[in-house]
């Protein structure tokens, strides 16, 4: 087992924000991602989304391709993890089959970027009949580029004070995106 096999979420929390320019090759990268996995657990899936930052044309991101997968009804979680693990994923989050799941599973792809420990994908697993509002949020971004643009300000900003805490970071970030998804929400429903 290499030491990329034993990354926890605490691990995570301490990787360093790192903004990169908006890369058009992103959505490429999704589109090789989400293929991949489609190829890999496509009879359990209901929907494959880009979502996060580098689904916004246009604004700095971490280079960390957000991928929300919405999964069949009844699917054995177990299954679907072993699947996706087999196929070199890292699951860093687990179902607690005692309470109601919103993301049952968290999946990544590590790497290096500049000598620093990254991850290439982040895919979140969600189980069918759980709202997924990220969609509306990038949506409502994508489309209105002047709060993207606010977005993005905020982000540089909270890099400067939480370039060495990322879970510190997208909790500053949260006031933000529950504004615009509520928002969002209301546009498009």
């Amino acid at each position: 087992m290499s030491d990329s096999d034993n990354i926890t979420c605490e691990d995570f929390s301490k990787y360093p924000v790192i903004l990169k320019e908006y890369d058009p090759n992103w959505a490429t990268i999704f589109d090789i991602e989400k293929h991949k996995i489609l190829n890999i657990v496509g009879d359990m899936i209901e929907h494959v989304f880009h979502i996060g930052s580098t689904s916004i044309p246009g604004i700095l991101s971490k280079p960390t391709i957000d991928i929300l997968v919405i999964l069949s009804t009844d699917v054995n979680l177990d299954f679907f993890c072993t699947c996706m693990t087999n196929a070199g994923h890292i699951c860093t989050k687990t179902p607690d089959k005692t309470h109601k799941r919103k993301n049952c599973m968290n999946f990544i792809l590590p790497y290096e970027i500049d000598g620093v420990n990254q991850y290439k994908c982040y895919i979140h697993i969600r189980e069918n009949g759980i709202p997924y509002p990220e969609v509306l949020f990038a949506r409502y971004l994508r489309e209105h580029s002047d709060i993207a643009y606010q977005y993005q300000e905020l982000k540089q900003h909270l890099q400067c004070n939480y370039g060495n805490d990322r879970q510190g970071y997208m909790i500053a970030k949260s006031e933000f995106i529950q504004k615009y998804t509520e928002i969002a929400i209301n546009e498009y429903i």
